[in-house]
């Protein structure tokens, strides 16, 4: 590797390797030593024997490792990578922005009320699908939002700091509503995105630290909340880290228990997932007809981990294949999709990779990664565009 392309290591290949260590290696260490046995769920892995296939995962994992590794590094070597941004052009104004975005918060606030009576009431409740699907759909359009109006060059104005305020607000509100609703990795989203923003654009500073730390602290002190009244104490702490990728790895240990993994498989599950981006109140049985992949096995939490969606979907060798794909697109993505939309798109895709990648099956990952965040926002952006411009035409005629 050159010292140019060391220089330029993407963030998504540090984001991706934390997630892979996390929720692929991380759970066969805790059951090697027994690091939290007797904690809550920890006995549904119990009926699982993952030695006789021990050394068979770990050599896969290190293919797709380095299969992604590969395809983040690779655009490197043809590619003059920029030492300077220009500023983007601005367009749509804060007010239009503002404006626009309202239905979404609006929609979102009807959502959070029918939602009322489920909210914070431990894991004792179930969620609603459709419901969580709605929040999380606004907290992405809020975090695009959020991101659009910090990465232009606005000038201090009433409505340039109204929109800042208002999409701050409509982010926190909508984030911690998932927390209500049990889902952290959701919130994860935003909080990594915005990170990665402030470390492209050198804004780390104490005080972003320091929130960080707070947020992960949150998340630790809600976990503890939801699972005991006897306070805190070091061993609940460790569970309370530990916990989401070891119960999201029996969907692993489970698919190798049940299955023979194959060369390649042609990916029935991952092309059908697209039907997903139709609005479940357009479509409501879309999910009857998203086409499971070929295999079985277990997730009696709800979360299926990214290695199982990978095999059973692709196998061995089309894993290996897609991931380096899928690092090679998002390197040409954020050293050549300059404009705003690319960078914030960029952000946004960070966000999803060193959690909701790997413990959300794909057709979840398509809709969220490529709908909510891309098409949606274009949509949206395009449509302010056009009636800005036919707006200030008419002004201009008369």
């Amino acid at each position: 590797m050159t010292s140019s392309s060391r220089k330029y290591i993407p963030f998504h290949l540090y984001l991706f390797l934390f997630g892979a260590i996390y929720y692929w290696l991380f759970p066969v260490i805790i059951l090697d030593y027994n690091l939290i046995e007797g904690m809550p769920g920890v006995s549904l892995l119990d009926k699982y024997n993952y030695k006789p296939f021990k050394s068979e995962y770990i050599q896969i994992v290190s293919l797709l490792i380095i299969s992604y590794t590969i395809g983040c590094i690779l655009p490197l070597k043809f590619k003059r990578l920029p030492t300077s941004r220009k500023s983007p052009k601005i367009i749509v104004s804060p007010r239009d922005l503002l404006l626009f975005s309202l239905p979404v918060f609006l929609f979102g606030q009807y959502t959070i009320f029918k939602a009322r009576n489920i909210l914070f009431k431990g894991y004792s409740m179930d969620y609603d699908i459709e419901i969580l699907g709605a929040i999380a759909t606004a907290n992405s359009i809020f975090l695009v939002l959020l991101l659009f109006l910090f990465s232009n060059n606005y000038k201090n104005s009433f409505w340039s700091n109204t929109a800042k305020k208002y999409s701050i607000f409509g982010l926190i509100e909508f984030s911690i509503i998932l927390l209500g609703l049990g889902s952290r990795m959701y919130v994860m989203i935003p909080a990594t995105a915005l990170f990665i923003y402030y470390l492209q654009n050198h804004r780390i500073t104490r005080k972003l630290i320091f929130v960080s730390l707070s947020i992960v602290l949150l998340f630790l002190w809600i976990g503890i909340w939801r699972i005991s009244n006897s306070g805190i104490s070091w061993e609940l702490l460790f569970y309370i880290g530990s916990a989401e990728p070891l119960l999201t790895w029996i969907s692993a240990v489970s698919f190798f228990s049940y299955n023979q993994i194959s060369w390649i498989s042609i990916p029935q599950n991952f092309l059908s997932s697209f039907i997903n981006f139709i609005p479940t109140f357009i479509f409501p049985s879309k999910g009857n007809y998203i086409i499971p992949f070929n295999g079985i096995y277990d997730s009696p939490l709800g979360a299926t981990n990214l290695i199982t969606s990978l095999l059973g979907d692709f196998g061995l060798i089309g894993s290996c294949l897609i991931l380096m794909l899928l690092g090679f697109i998002l390197t040409l993505i954020q050293y050549n999709w300059t404009n705003t939309f690319g960078r914030i798109y960029y952000y946004c895709l960070c966000g999803i990779i060193p959690f909701q990648l790997f413990r959300d099956n794909l057709p979840i990952i398509n809709k969220v990664a490529i709908f909510n965040m891309l098409i949606v926002p274009i949509l949206t952006y395009s449509l302010i565009h056009f009636i800005s411009r036919k707006y200030n035409n008419g002004e201009n005629r008369t």
